[in-house]
């Protein structure tokens, strides 16, 4: 017999540990960030998450189910990204930062067509349900617009050179005096 647990990504992109009806984890950042000792930013986040993703075993799903997960995939995850050559993490960072530009500006494009009137006349049966559709659907994607526009400025922040790695050795690092 299996466990029922599997993994998913949900709609705001968190990795979760659900039967389908249950949700039994939500990796969040914080659970990285324990094992990482600082803030991470999305790309690290999407690296981790699908790090557990790709490598959660069978026992340790029955231990979700039991609600006896110790979070050592989350730590096998932050190893693994540390371990990343340093070149490959500015890639992934600066990709990440490409990506949400993209859905931003997707999703932002999205939240306007909901303002275009609806392609039904007033008199139609169903005027009313995709009126009110139209604005459940705006809400949601301009809530959507503000966790994207924050994840951007965290990836951000990551090009500041605030991360610090100690395989971070054949790449640049960040000096504040050539700001000034």
């Amino acid at each position: 017999m299996s466990p029922n647990v599997y993994l998913e990504f949900n709609d705001d992109d968190m990795l979760i540990a659900t039967d389908g009806e249950r949700t039994y984890k939500t990796w969040t950042y914080s659970d990285f960030e324990d094992y990482f000792g600082e803030a991470i930013t999305p790309s690290m986040y999407d690296f981790m998450s699908e790090y557990v993703y790709d490598h959660l075993d069978k026992s340790t799903r029955w231990a979700l189910e039991a609600e006896e997960y110790d979070g050592s995939y989350d730590e096998q995850a932050v190893n693994a990204y540390i371990e990343l050559p340093w070149k490959e993490r500015l890639a992934m960072h600066e990709q990440t930062r490409d990506n949400l530009e993209t859905a931003l500006k997707r999703c932002r494009e999205k939240v306007k067509a909901c303002d275009d009137m609806p392609p039904f006349d007033p008199n139609s049966p169903i005027y009313r349900e995709y009126s009110e559709f139209q604005t459940d659907l705006k809400f949601k994607l301009a809530a959507k617009v503000v966790r994207l526009e924050r994840e951007l400025h965290e990836e951000e922040q990551w090009r500041g050179g605030w991360e610090d790695g100690e395989s971070q050795t054949d790449g640049p690092r960040y000096d504040g005096s050539d700001e000034l």
